[in-house]
């Protein structure tokens, strides 16, 4: 937060190591006319810029600083066309990835000339990555009063722009696709990447204001109407931001949902300002008025606001939502489920179908106290005849006698989700409030992330976060050597259905096909559905994630060295998300498959939403869970895996139990666990691991502590189940870190937990089974952040790979190798 950079034109780099109190010139390796200067989380130490090769006022060399600016210096730049006539003035890098770097080139888009580019090796040889861009001149060759044209995300995804002929375009890592840009006129101005949040974007219109996209580039929606020139945002803090407005500057700590003008005082208020935001401060750098910084506001939504209801988004519960209700008043017959199958953000919606026509109202009560005024939103759709459809609100006084009945918002039948929203002042003498969902007529009703807020406290009025929808990404280009998926050369770990072995099926996290080869270029035919999402990891190392929705063919990866690689695709998403389809990889002409090579290793987690990474890549607690922000290849299991050069498999989902219902043990066994008629793992499966982590409880405890023996009779059971198909391995019974003794609604959860297991674990171990363990990780205090809906961060799944990893050390003796 105290380590500015600042890049001038004509007098060159500046570098403030106080937070922009002081600066110092610093031309050491570096021009006197900085363009561009791209930094990355992954490495605060590494930066890139761009300038003039020699004194003058156009971009053509590209700069690396390998310790924050202090010292620069200039990489070869192979591959790049002749620079002497080019002009490159946007210069991204990967947010996860410091050595890979992408820069725009002036001219015609065509090989070796325009277009954008790329280096995987901090700018020393660069390849060109345009297939897709129109054959005009995209980027330009000056910078004046111009933002970015180009913006790079840590999922793989690209965003161009080209300010002069008004273009936006995504790239899905092989070819570039136009997109219609969300104003229609005064043209694009700038694309900026949110740094911790993958595939979002922010693009910068001259007239129409500041729009974002959360898939990559895609789809578009207006987050300030405000025209907007240039763009900042906290990379620490996405709910940090700021913009350039033609006569002011803006700002919000909201995520865009309010803004306050904060540039009134500004000497220097134009168009061609740029903004940055860094802890609590705004800078401004000014067009020959040098640099400004003001403090951030403080108005806004107060910090960790409550949300009033309970299980808005639906994620607790089994056959019916946790929480919810119906009331004991209704007329004719009607049900409530938990519909895991139509949601308007995963996992599950409330569901509501009638038995002919039917009169209810399913609610739960809220903690709204007398003469305060509430805020509240949701979503909504239905399906067929109703008289009475609305939101609604029930008051009674002390004595359940009731004082009040507020009709709050209108719903409508219609086969996509509606948002609703309002406010309501709660009466004097209210002490029991609920609220819900109202209806009379016959059809079905679903609802979906509720949420109601105290005013002032609240975040109600921000508009709805865009519903991330799936998205057709178009088929890449076939290569010519098919491998198809019951070649023996392609090595499956986690659990695939094989009964067509041309196209198995998979559905549990972490399920991954594998594959050796000599060559450059390497596909993937998957089918991944609405949901699902892949991590692609070329020879250990992340790359882009993808999706398919429906059959097709995915470019995995392009312009490889000709030599030996290991490509592997990995179903990053859980079993709530459906089943994933692998019908084989393509190769390039004169590729060579190379035979499989299997570690001696072997690592299993069996859990609930911790394990499957529910969350883990959302910016903070804040934001609900969807696909797009749980990633299974950054939990603590497959990190403390890739620790011992071991296969893993993830046999977990969100919301599972040990007992008595909804048990993950009820569908561990089966391959596809959503399927009643699945083979089972005990029919088709001898994969053997030497370690086994069993990590549930959460849930079982969250909401009352199980009876004892019930409960330690079970996982005792489920021990004994495991030890008849892997009697040699090593198993952890895991605690943690969700449980605490005071956050819970349950009395002394951790601590109940805890007496559990290790009484499980003595009583395994008086009986001659010793190689059962307690296993505790650390319960998170937010010192490491959150994700999405309180859940483990990345930080936190590090940490816990670590404590994992340091029991394996102990208990098996296994030697790290990375």
């Amino acid at each position: 937060e105290k380590l500015i950079h600042v890049g001038m034109a004509d007098l060159g780099y500046f570098r403030s190591t106080d937070a922009g109190e002081t600066y110092s010139w610093n031309n050491r390796g570096i021009s006197n006319n900085i363009k561009s200067i791209a930094t990355t989380p992954a490495d605060a130490t590494r930066m890139y810029a761009v300038g003039p090769r020699e004194w003058h006022w156009y971009a053509n060399q590209v700069f690396i600083s390998r310790d924050g600016g202090q010292s620069w210096s200039r990489p070869a730049m192979n591959g790049l066309p002749d620079m002497d006539k080019a002009r490159c003035n946007t210069i991204v890098v990967n947010p996860r990835n410091p050595d890979e770097v992408y820069l725009t080139v002036s001219g015609e888009v065509r090989k070796n000339e325009g277009g954008v580019y790329r280096s995987i090796d901090a700018g020393e040889s660069w390849q060109w990555i345009s297939d897709g861009m129109p054959s005009i001149g995209m980027f330009r060759t000056d910078i004046w009063v111009h933002g970015p044209e180009l913006a790079a995300s840590g999922d793989g995804s690209l965003v161009a722009i080209s300010c002069n002929r008004n273009r936006l375009m995504y790239f899905d890592g092989g070819r570039w696709h136009a997109v219609n840009p969300p104003a229609s006129s005064g043209g694009t101005n700038g694309v900026f990447a949110d740094p911790s949040t993958p595939g979002r974007y922010y693009l910068a219109m001259k007239e129409g204001g500041l729009f974002r996209s959360d898939d990559g580039g895609k789809s578009w929606s207006r987050v300030a109407s405000s025209n907007t020139h240039w763009f900042g945002i906290d990379p620490r803090d996405p709910q940090k931001m700021a913009i350039i407005t033609p006569t002011s500057v803006m700002a919000s700590i909201d995520a865009g949902a309010t803004w306050i003008d904060i540039g009134e005082d500004l000497p220097y208020r134009h168009p061609r300002n740029v903004v940055a935001v860094s802890g609590g401060k705004v800078f401004v750098g000014t067009g020959g008025n040098g640099v400004f910084w003001a403090p951030l506001p403080e108005s806004g939504p107060r910090a960790g606001a409550t949300n009033l209801v309970a299980n808005g988004d639906m994620s607790s519960g089994t056959d019916r939502p946790a929480m919810w209700e119906p009331s004991s008043y209704k007329v004719g017959e009607y049900s409530l489920s938990r519909d895991t199958s139509v949601s308007r953000s995963a996992p599950a919606s409330l569901h509501v179908r009638t038995q002919g026509k039917a009169l209810g109202f399913v609610h739960q009560r809220i903690d709204a106290g007398a003469g305060k005024k509430i805020n509240f939103r949701g979503a909504a759709r239905a399906a067929g005849d109703f008289s009475t459809l609305q939101f609604a609100a029930q008051v009674f006084d002390g004595s359940w006698k009731q004082i009040d009945w507020k009709p709050l918002a209108i719903l409508s039948t219609g086969a996509e989700w509606r948002e609703f929203s309002g406010s309501f002042a709660v009466p004097d003498g209210a002490a029991n409030t609920l609220i819900g969902l109202s209806f009379e007529g016959t059809g079905e009703i679903w609802i979906d992330d509720v949420e109601a807020y105290v005013e002032g406290e609240s975040p109600a009025q921000q508009p709805q976060q865009p519903v991330i929808r799936p998205f057709d990404v178009p088929d890449a280009e076939p290569l010519p050597v098919r491998i198809p998926a019951d070649d023996p050369n392609i090595r499956y770990v986690g659990r695939f259905d094989m009964r067509n072995p041309k196209m198995p099926r998979a559905s549990w996290s972490a399920s991954s096909a594998i594959l050796r080869f000599r060559g450059t270029d390497v596909n993937a035919i998957i089918e991944g559905g609405d949901n699902n999402r892949f991590q692609v990891i070329v020879d250990g190392v992340a790359g882009k994630v993808i999706a398919a929705r429906h059959r097709q063919t995915v470019r995995l990866a392009t312009g490889l060295p000709d030599e030996e690689h290991t490509i592997q695709i990995m179903k990053i998403t859980e079993p709530i998300f459906g089943n994933v389809t692998f019908a084989g990889f393509e190769l390039n002409e004169g590729a060579v498959v190379l035979p499989p090579q299997e570690p001696e290793r072997k690592i299993e987690i069996i859990g609930d939403s911790i394990s499957t990474g529910y969350g883990n890549e959302a910016p903070n607690e804040k934001e609900h869970f969807s696909h797009n922000t749980q990633n299974a290849f950054l939990t603590y299991g497959s990190l403390a895996a890739r620790m011992f050069d071991a296969d893993v498999q993830i046999n977990a989902w969100s919301g599972k139990c040990m007992a008595p219902k909804n048990t993950l043990p009820e569908v561990y066994w089966r391959i596809l666990p959503q399927e009643q008629n699945s083979p089972l793992v005990a029919d088709s499966s001898n994969w053997q691991p030497q370690v086994i982590v069993i990590n549930l409880g959460t849930n079982d405890f969250a909401g009352g502590n199980p009876e004892e023996e019930m409960w330690v009779s079970a996982y005792e059971q489920f021990i004994a189940d495991l030890r008849r198909h892997h009697p040699e391995a090593t198993i952890f019974c895991a605690l943690g870190p969700m449980l605490s003794d005071q956050w819970s609604p349950s009395k002394n959860a951790l601590s109940t937990c805890r007496r559990y297991l290790q009484r499980i674990v003595a009583k395994c171990n008086s009986a001659g089974d010793t190689r059962v363990f307690f296993l505790e990780f650390p319960m998170q205090d937010g010192s490491t952040g959150f994700g999405a809906d309180w859940h483990p961060s990345r930080q936190t799944h590090l940490v816990m790979a670590e404590v994992l990893a340091a029991a394996i050390e102990e208990k098996l003796s296994w030697q790290r190798v990375r």
